[in-house]
């Protein structure tokens, strides 16, 4: 008996024991479930942006045949992770849901995810339910990129920005343009029907993208950035998160202007767009939007503008585009209209600080401010011009700031801002005369109303020296010889003075006050004339010096009488028998680098 009972008292013993051990391997089992249902599905499309919002499909064979609501749990996690036996346990990213279709297949949204791989689990609910089935393809997130809208023009460079994108990225960075409804490959495939181009990393979350000219105009691509040019190698960095579509560019006449407006300029198009009879333009800091907005932080503006024709417009610029900076670049967009379509990339118009003239003061090789100054025409004299308002800031040039001067068609060249109101700089080779100065910033051009600088006319010549019955090849250097005829007409012979024309004279000191006063070349101090003059270039001239033959006071050539030792000068005369035959404006000036000495040794 007592061995019965002994026997019969451990039996719940024994019971409880085993009700524990069930108890735990089922708490044990959620833990880890073992997956009976779990349906392996795959996805399409495999790739999404870090924003979400990509609508994926899975597919599987019976996955969803148990669910009736025709809504499934959904959870993303690590493509090397496992998904959880339950949707409340997943482990995954913020819950969402699935939409049924069939049996075999639904859809689901992406949230937002943080660049990776991703895989897709479903559950039998949104709540608690148990594992439906899992992706065995992944879902690649990657950096959204934002791409200008408009886009680009063909050839155009346009901004990338994606957070955090190209922190390490380096060197060239390889672009693909596709299909829009497409999306980016993994690693770079610069193979047809993508076309290809380039980029560079501007900084953590920007990328300078140049669009490729291969790209039509009116067509919608996705723009797909990786981190090199290495096919099947360089990884996708970041995608635009909607399609780019390119745009014919609005050019603009003139590209530059004064601050204030108050001006007119021209928009064009490549084709004729301008359908609407009152097209409205938008002149703004930041970028255009894609229809035609009043106010929202942009520069409100739609009058003054005048239709040409189907593919130009007349636009008056208000006093409302300015600057007070050195320069500031506008936006022109052009619309068909209040409520029409954006016609085309904005031109960009330059506005800087509008230009003028005060009293001119002009400082010649660092000697005393005159009102004008001279230097001889072959150029090379040091000029500091002040009396000028809206220059750049000084120091600016070197920064990008457009200046540029000329006196009369000839640059002043080295041109430095060295004073709010004063630029220096050295001036290049210019035909003889009296010239305005013009100066051209961002903001245009402006031309003093009168003379601020005189080229003298003066020459170079070589050799400088040979015996008195030589026959010499002179070497002329000067400037403005393209505006002068040199003929045969002008060469003395035996019985007639030098012709009318140009003339290249061997002459004496006297003959320069001679000539200069009674409008001729036929004065005391005529001494030779350099005939065969040939002109080489709007610098340089050479012609034959017969030092064998001379002239008389009347220039008739005196052959056989040779030119006296002395020192002469060589002396280009523009014109024989000018109404006004003035030193300067008419003859090269007398220096020591057109002295010509005649001696036996």
């Amino acid at each position: 008996m007592r061995k019965s009972q002994s026997t019969s008292g451990i039996r719940p013993l024994r019971a409880g024991i085993a009700v524990a051990a069930t108890a735990a391997a089922a708490v044990v089992g959620l833990a880890a479930p073992a997956y009976a249902a779990d349906i392996a599905v795959t996805l399409t499309p495999t790739q999404a942006p870090t924003a979400g919002g990509q609508v994926v499909t899975f597919t599987g064979s019976t996955v969803l045949t148990s669910i009736a609501t025709g809504v499934a749990g959904a959870r993303w996690v690590a493509s090397t992770a496992t998904c959880g036996g339950t949707y409340d346990i997943g482990g995954g990213t913020t819950g969402g849901v699935a939409t049924k279709t069939d049996a075999n297949s639904g859809t689901v949204v992406t949230p937002a995810l943080a660049a990776g791989s991703y895989k897709l689990c479903l559950y039998a609910t949104n709540t608690t339910g148990a594992i439906a089935g899992h992706s065995t393809t992944f879902v690649t997130v990657v950096p959204s990129g934002t791409v200008p809208s408009p886009g680009p023009t063909a050839g155009g460079d346009f901004t990338l920005t994606a957070t955090s994108a190209f922190t390490t990225a380096t060197g060239t960075l390889g672009v693909t343009y596709t299909a829009a409804a497409t999306t980016c490959p993994d690693k770079y495939t610069p193979a047809a029907p993508a076309i290809i181009g380039t980029a560079v990393r501007a900084g953590n979350n920007t990328a300078t993208v140049t669009a490729p000219n291969t790209l039509l105009v009116n067509t919608s691509y996705q723009v797909c950035v990786y981190g090199g040019t290495v096919a099947t190698t360089s990884s996708l960095l970041a995608r635009g998160t909607g399609a780019m579509t390119v745009k014919p560019a609005v050019t603009i006449s003139p590209k530059n202007g004064p601050s204030g407006g108050n001006y007119t300029m021209t928009l064009s198009t490549p084709t004729a767009v301008i359908t609407n009879s009152t097209p409205v333009a938008l002149i703004t800091l930041t970028s255009c939007p894609v229809g035609y907005v009043v106010g929202s932080g942009v520069d409100p503006w739609a009058g003054g503008v005048t239709k040409i024709s189907n593919s130009k417009v007349a636009v008056s610029v208000p006093a409302g585009v300015a600057t007070t900076d050195p320069t500031a670049a506008y936006n022109v967009c052009l619309y068909n209209g209040a409520a029409g379509a954006l016609l085309g990339a904005p031109g960009i118009l330059t506005v800087a600080p509008a230009l003028s003239f005060g009293t001119i003061s002009v400082s010649v090789n660092g000697a005393g401010a005159n009102p004008t100054g001279g230097g001889p025409a072959q150029g090379g004299t040091a000029v500091t011009i002040t009396g000028i308002t809206g220059l750049p800031t000084q120091g600016s040039i070197d920064a990008g700031a457009t200046l540029t001067a000329r006196l009369g068609n000839s640059p002043i060249t080295g041109l430095t801002v060295t004073a709010p109101t004063a630029i220096s700089g050295t001036t290049s080779p210019h035909a003889a005369g009296d010239e305005t100065l013009t100066v051209t910033t961002a903001a245009g051009s402006a031309t003093t109303p009168g003379t601020v600088f005189t080229f003298s006319y003066g020459i170079t010549s070589a050799p400088n020296t040979a015996a008195t019955d030589a026959s010499v090849t002179v070497d002329v250097l000067g400037s403005g010889f393209d505006s002068l005829t040199f003929s045969s007409t002008a060469e003395a012979d035996a019985s007639d003075p030098p012709a009318n024309g140009v003339g290249v004279f061997l002459v004496s000191n006297e003959w320069y006050a001679l000539a200069d006063s009674t409008n001729s070349i036929i004065a005391a101090g005529l001494v030779a004339q350099c005939v065969n003059v040939t002109k080489i270039s709007d610098v340089e001239l050479i012609c034959t010096l017969n030092l064998a033959d001379s002239l008389d006071s009347a220039g008739l050539l005196l052959a056989g009488t040779e030119v006296p030792q002395g020192a002469y000068n060589v002396a280009v005369v523009n014109d024989s028998d000018a109404a006004t035959l003035t030193v300067d404006a008419n003859i090269s000036r007398i220096s020591s680098a057109s002295v010509f000495t005649v001696a036996d040794y």
